[in-house]
């Protein structure tokens, strides 16, 4: 079945009148950035996990918290780092921070005690 003239009228004043920038809403689906996504923090977790190389992880994940100052993961895996590479009193003192602003994680209370 053919469209009718005022059909195709309609759909051409539909057309001309959608603004240049407009996007349609079920296909733009902007999620915030993930600390899990970035690339520095899957290259801090590989030398982490696999070398358990904390001098090597701590350059990427200073890059890391710059972007994400806050975010648990970023602030955990940098308190193992740190551990990793030596610096115990470092370690010590992320971990307690951890610890403090997430009081019922159990992990962040260990490694603290660890690394004390």
């Amino acid at each position: 079945m053919r469209p009718t003239a005022p059909l195709r009228y309609n759909l051409m004043t539909f057309l001309k009148n959608v603004q240049a920038d407009a996007r349609p809403a079920e296909f733009v689906r902007e999620t915030p950035p993930s600390v899990k996504d970035d690339v520095d923090f899957m290259a801090a977790k590989r030398y982490l996990d696999e070398r358990r190389d904390g001098s090597h992880a701590l350059e990427p994940l200073n890059r890391v918290t710059k972007r994400f100052p806050n975010d648990y993961h970023v602030l955990f895996e940098r308190a193992r780092a740190l551990g990793y590479a030596g610096l115990n009193q470092e370690a010590f003192f992320a971990f307690r921070k951890l610890a403090k602003a997430h009081p019922t994680d159990e992990m962040a209370w260990h490694d603290m005690a660890v690394e004390a």
